[in-house]
């Protein structure tokens, strides 16, 4: 397997870098990007995530992952937005695609990266198929709004998550979409994880869970099932060995 970091300028902001991470196997395979969750203090070299990388492309996916500005402990952190999260994600998904023009993407996230995932599908190519861990929900207004007390506002109305466009989004999705949810989920609710699970479409879907509760990549037992979970959707639905 080799390892490769890309550094480029995000489109929207000529002045920040983005590094992304890229595992890849000997043969030609899937590429899945994956978009992480929202907390500001985590990045791709948590050990955890690092351990889900190598173990998801020692199986023979490629690994594509990346830090959204603001992250790491960036002080700009409360300048961003999901709007910048989603052209983080087309930012990287356009540079995976230049370098890598005839492999199948797959697009995961996890928490907001869920959401980061699904708001970015209507501007990005087709996508091979779609894995989300836990995916969050948020007001179509949150979007615009800057990390912080705007931010804050917004999701803490009650109930605001129906009237997220991450379920019309969602529905219009035709590509095979793998769907874990947390069995013990302390942060999404579960009203959000069953609006969702009635919005995927089932013919085309798998439908799992993790036990035990949000954070999944604090724990490493969990880490390496959701692995296992992910390569066995992709064998089974890209068909590769």
């Amino acid at each position: 397997m080799t390892f490769t970091e890309l550094l480029f300028n995000l489109p929207a902001d000529p002045t920040s870098k983005c590094k992304i991470s890229v595992l890849r196997p000997i043969w030609d395979s899937p590429i899945l990007i994956w978009s992480y969750g929202g907390s500001p203090g985590f990045s791709q070299r948590h050990p955890s995530f690092v351990k889900f990388k190598r173990q998801v492309a020692e199986a023979g996916v490629m690994m594509a992952t990346y830090d959204y500005r603001g992250m790491c402990g960036d002080r700009d952190f409360c300048s961003t937005s999901l709007e910048t999260r989603i052209n983080d994600l087309m930012g990287v998904y356009w540079l995976i695609r230049s370098h890598y023009p005839n492999s199948r993407l797959v697009l995961g996230g996890n928490s907001m990266g869920g959401y980061t995932t699904i708001a970015s599908l209507p501007y990005i190519g087709r996508e091979s198929a779609i894995v989300l861990l836990a995916p969050a929900a948020y007001h179509w207004q949150a979007k615009y709004a800057t990390f912080g007390p705007q931010f804050s506002e917004i999701i803490r109305r009650n109930e605001s998550w129906k009237d997220s466009d991450a379920f019309p989004l969602l529905d219009r999705v035709v590509t095979p979409t793998l769907f874990i949810y947390c069995q013990d989920d302390e942060v999404i609710p579960p009203d959000i994880t069953d609006r969702y699970i009635r919005t995927v479409h089932l013919d085309k879907s798998e439908i799992a869970f993790l036990p035990g509760g949000h954070k999944v990549f604090a724990e490493e037992i969990r880490v390496s099932t959701l692995a296992n979970m992910i390569i066995s959707f992709l064998k089974n639905s890209l068909l590769f060995p």
